[in-house]
């Protein structure tokens, strides 16, 4: 017998994932379409927006291009209403320009304290340990 490394070995028939010849064990495009549609709408409802406004806000975000959304984000007459927009922004970067913009509220600081980026969350903490 010859030696052969063990890296080169092929494992034995049965430690094989079992593959069925249909192929049900892949999803179809129509079922991961569903399963994101269904997953879109729990998050749209978990926000307490309706579909047209998440869209709409969407939309709004995505026509400005990068750079003057970072601008709005560090400008000093940022106002609430354009401040909770960006809070949406799908940009962390974004999102983290607004932390550190020293003229926005309390009330920001606070919804950017449970921010998904763990950097955004963090300095909107520490902004919110300065501020009190």
């Amino acid at each position: 017998m010859t030696w052969c490394p063990p890296f080169m070995v092929r494992p034995p028939e049965d430690s094989r994932p079992k593959r069925d010849k249909k192929g049900d064990d892949v999803p179809s495009p129509s079922e991961v379409m569903k399963s994101v549609w269904q997953s879109t709408k729990l998050s749209i409802a978990s926000a307490g927006q309706s579909t047209f406004q998440l869209l709409k806000k969407k939309v709004e975000t995505g026509t400005m291009s990068m750079e003057e959304r970072m601008q709005d984000a560090r400008t000093s007459r940022l106002t609430e209403e354009r401040a909770s927009e960006l809070l949406s922004d799908p940009n962390p970067l974004i999102r983290l320009e607004l932390a550190f913009n020293d003229t926005i509220s309390g009330e920001i600081l606070e919804q950017l304290k449970h921010d998904p980026d763990v950097t955004v969350s963090t300095v909107a903490r520490r902004r919110l340990m300065l501020l009190e």
